[in-house]
């Protein structure tokens, strides 16, 4: 087992490979804006780089558990897929196999929501009953994680954890759906606050500066400019 990855370790991580690309104007999957993008897609792209993520996280993950047994790790597709692989990777044992799963966005030919997140391949049935931890890259308003939590509890999982390689936002906790007054705890390798606006308050969109393609870019322009 390697040393987990400290906070300065997973900074450097990012600046060394170009991952912190500054003065844009992203749009984030919270529906934010910001002038700041974390390139996980690429910084994850190195398989050794992206073990060591996944099994620090998973490290800090038991820490914050205190040893309490985890079952299961779910994603949200497309990178969410990868950071469940990497996590549960280092959560199973002998002793305790760990299973990994992912919802996806719905399907308008199932007649889904495209906005919503689904569990298919039979993960309904096998999340029911287990104890799961939500596995991010990264959390800006936690928005895909209260999704997942939701999905997962209405399957009949429960959500102990959130564990994510950058938290950019500053929620530290959620509440677990159905239970009031029991908060999940987001575990994150790195926590720095980076700026974010809604599209009325954002500085760049006033100014007119172009939405980059990086990130939700261009779902956003398409949305706001249909052909």
């Amino acid at each position: 087992m390697r040393r987990p990855m400290s906070s300065e370790d997973v900074r450097t991580a990012f600046e060394n490979a170009g991952c912190i690309v500054r003065d844009g104007h992203f749009v984030y999957a919270s529906g934010k804006h910001g002038d700041t993008y974390l390139n996980k897609d690429i910084v994850l792209s190195d398989p050794r780089r992206a073990e060591h993520f996944g099994e620090s996280i998973a490290i800090k993950l038991e820490e914050a558990l205190s040893g309490r047994p985890i079952e299961a790790v779910v994603g949200a597709a497309m990178s969410g897929i990868k950071m469940s692989h990497l996590v549960a990777n280092h959560l199973w044992k002998p002793e305790r196999p760990v299973i990994s799963i992912y919802a996806e966005d719905g399907d308008p030919h199932r007649g889904e929501d495209p906005s919503q997140l689904y569990l298919h391949r039979g993960f309904e049935l096998a999340v029911r009953g287990r104890t799961v931890v939500v596995a991010e890259d990264i959390v800006n308003r936690a928005s895909t994680s209260t999704r997942l939590m939701q999905l997962i509890t209405a399957a009949g999982g429960e959500v102990v954890a959130i564990g994510a390689i950058w938290n950019r936002g500053s929620i530290t906790a959620l509440m677990q759906p159905n239970a009031r007054h029991k908060l999940v705890p987001i575990v994150s390798l790195h926590d720095e606050e980076l700026a974010a606006w809604t599209r009325v308050d954002c500085p760049l969109c006033a100014q007119n500066v172009p939405i980059s393609t990086l990130g939700h870019g261009p779902n956003f322009l398409k949305k706001r400019d249909p052909v």
